[in-house]
């Protein structure tokens, strides 16, 4: 297989998950990194300055250049390699499952945008972050885990037998608020046993 390019930011954020799905089909791939820095002017030397050079439709990132096929947006990049991989909806049943974690999993990510950057942090939860940690936790991080937790249930991923893109999505977003809050994800006995299969297994 003929590499690819992805680019994206120096840090985990929105392209590990497809990170973690080349890595498990072994396709090789040269990583364009981009260094985010504190400050505008790094930002604009490392990427802004570079956006318009790309030949890109829509320039952003994460993006994928693979031969004449160049994407932006991380669900358009997931759903070509997803569908190039034989690891997206083989069904219409599966293609409305697909949709729905697609969206589930974004809020997962938006969420904690919201609430792990400080500055948008505090405009959402005004309390001292121990305060704030707990309120997040019990208005939306744990009702959104016990309905995932449930999907879970009796199912080795989130398409039951068969592996999907997105379990590598739902893999990163949980080891992202795991770090936040220790011991989360032991907390729901579904989601622990497949983000340790992912772990252990496929990645």
């Amino acid at each position: 297989m003929a590499p690819m390019t992805l680019g994206y930011w120096d840090c985990r954020g929105l392209v590990q998950p497809i990170r973690y799905l080349l890595e498990h089909v072994g396709q090789e791939y040269d990583y364009k990194c981009y260094t985010f820095g504190n400050d505008i002017d790094t930002m604009f030397s490392s990427w802004y300055s570079q956006k318009p050079t790309i030949e890109l439709d829509f320039p952003n990132l994460p993006y994928l250049i693979d031969g004449d096929i160049r994407l932006t947006e991380t669900v358009a990049i997931l759903h070509h390699l997803g569908r190039k991989f034989e690891l997206v909806a083989q069904s219409d049943l599966d293609q409305r499952t697909q949709d729905m974690f697609d969206g589930i999993l974004n809020d997962l990510a938006s969420a904690g945008t919201t609430f792990y950057y400080p500055d948008r942090r505090s405009r959402q939860y005004p309390d001292d972050l121990e305060a704030a940690k707990n309120k997040f936790n019990e208005q939306y991080l744990g009702p959104k885990l016990e309905y995932m937790n449930r999907w879970m249930e009796n199912k080795k991923f989130i398409f039951g037998e068969t592996m999907h893109y997105n379990d590598f999505v739902m893999f990163e977003r949980l080891d992202e608020h795991n770090a936040a809050f220790s011991g989360l994800i032991a907390q729901y006995s579904n989601l622990s046993r497949h983000h340790e299969l992912m772990l252990v297994r496929h990645l």
